[in-house]
């Protein structure tokens, strides 16, 4: 009777066992691993007032983060159901820190596009994102007859401005000054040493 017992135990364990191992994640529990990640944390810092949702897709959850307002879409996650591992996420290598705004706040700030925008009496601004290098190019706009005035470009992952350009360096990638270009080539000292020496030689009687 007690070996019937013993075995009778055990067979309810053994029936038990699969139950426990395929214990589904739940869709509460997804959405809380979801921001537990690495890329959610920073996501909740720079939108507290992002909105999750969750459906099923498979054998998995998709857990999604939107804007509050106007409600575009910020990251998703693929959460597997059974065993709560993040099977991918989008976008891939880390969610943008700064909001659109943010950027346009840096950009504003930036001392020479400052300096520049004083200039102006009215302009508008917007914000564009490149994911692949993770920065920002803030566009200022001063209307009719002028323009696009000014071009800020922000990292992403450190606030800091990379480049500021304004007036002719906007539309003109040569007033830039990036090396081996004419706009620098015309700064290069060992150009003007070689006109001053040209002009020197000429007087020399």
């Amino acid at each position: 009777m007690r070996r019937a017992a013993v075995l009778a135990a055990a067979l309810l364990v053994l029936v038990a066992l699969p139950v426990v191992a395929r214990a589904d994640v739940s869709s509460q529990e997804a959405v809380a691993i979801a921001k537990g990640q690495p890329d959610g944390k920073t996501l909740l810092l720079s939108h507290p007032d992002a909105r999750f949702s969750v459906r099923r897709a498979g054998e998995n959850w998709l857990v999604l983060a939107r804007q509050a307002l106007p409600g575009a879409p910020l990251a998703t996650w693929v959460i597997d159901r059974v065993s709560g591992r993040v099977v991918s996420q989008s976008p891939p290598g880390g969610i943008r820190r700064l909001a659109d705004t943010d950027a346009i706040k840096l950009a504003l700030a930036d001392p020479k596009a400052a300096d520049w925008l004083k200039r102006y009496k009215a302009h508008t601004q917007y914000a564009t994102y490149e994911p692949t290098l993770h920065t920002w190019t803030v566009h200022v706009n001063a209307g009719q007859p002028y323009g696009e005035i000014a071009q800020v470009e922000i990292d992403d992952r450190t606030g800091k401005v990379n480049h500021a350009w304004t007036g002719p360096q906007v539309n003109w990638g040569m007033a830039r000054g990036y090396k081996g270009w004419f706009g620098r080539k015309l700064n290069d000292t060992r150009l003007w040493v070689a006109f001053c020496a040209v002009f020197l030689i000429a007087l020399v009687e």
